[in-house]
């Protein structure tokens, strides 16, 4: 597969549309949040790319006037636009509806409340030239100063993943991620028994986890950044936090359950360190959860 051309002397043109097939695609889902999605599609719009790309926006069942903003940014957006629907709630599931729609060999996913960098296509165009890169993450900063500092990734140091390690939930975010098509197609996608809208939203680290487990490595580069105009305030903070927790657990027993035993150690033990004997408790109740849901018979096979 051939790279992108990466001279530093070449112009990058704001919204440059290219004739050649998409390199980048870049997969915006999202939920009866129609006027956080217009503010984010009104950055998006202003993304640089040294390589062709396109956008699919996934709308996972809104009831708002969602179909509206996206008929309207389509007509003026500068790039193809795909607009697809998943009615099934789950962002797993329609981040995978995202990908099947989506033409690119990198496929990008940002949240529809979050605002990349003018360069952020350009810094992942030139990571992924790596040809063993599966998944590529980056910082997640907050917008407004006045919302509360969490759901954010300030990690100032570059890391890596090599394959067959285990991936840490505390290095990664959704809303800033990207992957190798080929890699996700070996591990068939995001689980769709996970993310916002399910029990479990924790698909985006297990994918991450799958794909390095499959063979290729990750990275976490601070380079690459999104902002993101959450709103959460103070008052939302331990409902969330509870929720993340949760979400770990079920991530931690699903490594259990593939065989992975030191893979579930580590993820106890760094949660021992980082956290309160609440969030261990936490964690612990949403991996018993997921395993009695896989013995009932309430999950679809996972990925």
């Amino acid at each position: 597969m051939s790279g992108p051309d990466t001279s530093l002397g070449q112009k990058l043109e704001v919204g440059a549309v290219h004739d050649a097939a998409p390199r980048l695609s870049l997969v915006i889902c999202t939920r009866n949040r129609s006027a956080q999605l217009a503010r984010c599609l009104e950055v998006v719009r202003k993304l640089r790319s040294q390589s062709a790309w396109e956008i699919v926006l996934v709308d996972n069942g809104s009831t708002d006037d969602t179909a509206k903003v996206i008929e309207a940014q389509k007509e003026s957006m500068p790039v193809p636009v795909k607009s697809i629907q998943e009615m099934v709630p789950g962002l797993g599931r329609a981040r995978n509806a995202g990908i099947k729609a989506a033409s690119g060999d990198i496929i990008v996913f940002t949240d529809d409340d979050c605002y990349p960098n003018e360069d952020w296509l350009v810094e992942i165009d030139k990571a992924f030239m790596d040809p063993g890169l599966g998944f590529l993450t980056g910082k997640v900063i907050l917008h407004d100063p006045d919302d509360y500092p969490i759901s954010v990734n300030l990690l100032e140091d570059a890391r890596d993943v090599p394959a067959g390690t285990y991936v840490s939930p505390y290095i990664l975010m959704g809303a800033n991620l990207a992957f190798r098509r080929e890699a996700l197609e070996k591990i068939g996608g995001f689980d769709s028994n996970l993310g916002a809208g399910t029990r479990y939203p924790v698909e985006d680290v297990d994918a991450a986890a799958r794909v390095v487990m499959a063979g290729w490595s990750g990275a976490y580069r601070p380079n690459i950044v999104v902002r993101h105009h959450h709103g959460r305030k103070e008052v939302d903070v331990a409902a969330l936090c509870r929720g993340y927790d949760y979400a770990r657990g079920a991530y931690h027993m699903k490594l259990l359950l593939r065989g992975k035993p030191w893979f579930f150690a580590r993820g106890i033990i760094s949660l021992r360190w980082r956290f309160s004997m609440s969030s261990l408790l936490w964690e612990t109740r949403g991996g018993t959860a997921y395993l009695l849901d896989r013995i009932l018979g309430r999950l679809s096979p996972p990925n």
